[in-house]
């Protein structure tokens, strides 16, 4: 995760992974990457585990880094009306840093996610948990490698800057 820790996630679930992948002796690391009002509350409550990594804000060359390392992103929106019907930032990083999503939001974004496969949709039941779906894409390597070209290429194709670029350019244009 890199974000802002604020009220606009649900970090719930991935406290709970990280216990569950802890308790399983999960070979897998988290790293909540970020500042924000509930930095504190947080680390308080994984940053003992030793399978966490929060190292506060970082750079864009360590996102970057930090992106070839890893096997998806946790984009982990409240599924609420405002997201659902958006195509949120963080969708959008993940996509162009060529990262399978892990999120839970209905609408727009489930609808992106399911069209042009590019993640996993968690829910609250446990057959379907974002623990299960961590441990999907890390025990499938060909599943992760999909998802994470599937998702370049449609940030290429939909989201790159020369695309939106030059919509905008003719959507403009055409206002006259």
């Amino acid at each position: 995760f890199i974000g802002s820790l604020n009220k606009s996630y649900d970090f719930d679930p991935i406290i709970n992974s990280i216990i569950h992948a802890k308790r399983d002796k999960l070979r897998l690391e988290f790293i909540i990457c970020g500042d924000g009002e509930f930095f504190e509350t947080i680390k308080s409550q994984i940053g003992h585990y030793d399978n966490v990594v929060m190292p506060g804000w970082i750079n864009r060359p360590q996102i970057k880094f930090l992106a070839e390392l890893s096997s998806a992103s946790l984009v982990p929106f409240k599924n609420i009306e405002n997201f659902q019907n958006n195509t949120p930032n963080k969708i959008v990083d993940s996509l162009m840093l060529g990262l399978p999503i892990l999120c839970e939001l209905d609408g727009e974004v489930l609808k992106l996610i399911s069209e042009n496969e590019i993640g996993l949709k968690y829910d609250r039941s446990p057959s379907n948990s974002l623990y299960s779906c961590i441990k999907k894409i890390i025990s499938d390597s060909q599943l992760q490698r999909k998802r994470a070209l599937n998702s370049k290429k449609i940030y290429s194709k939909n989201f790159s800057y020369n695309k939106v670029y030059s919509s905008f350019v003719k959507h403009l244009e055409s206002i006259k």
